[in-house]
């Protein structure tokens, strides 16, 4: 994933559950560090369970670039 992120303007990955061998929200804002990637899109975390603010704050722990919640037909002009 690493190899294929790096340098890119925007990356969409998930920000799940590590106990189900999905990357965990630190693991992915991690992952952007290392990928140096401009904007960084959480997609497939667990709704409901965990606030929105909660996701984005265990990501900008990591990452400190644009980080937002991609959300069903979220659109985006680069």
């Amino acid at each position: 994933m690493l190899r294929l992120a790096d340098g890119k303007n925007v990356i969409i990955h998930e920000a799940s559950d590590p106990l189900q061998s999905q990357s965990s929200t630190a693991q992915t804002g991690k992952s952007a560090v290392q990928a140096e990637v401009g904007v960084l899109y959480l997609i497939h975390y667990p709704a409901g369970q965990i606030t929105p603010g909660d996701l984005l704050s265990e990501a900008w722990k990591h990452f400190q670039g644009p980080a937002m919640l991609a959300e069903d037909f979220t659109t985006m002009e680069y």
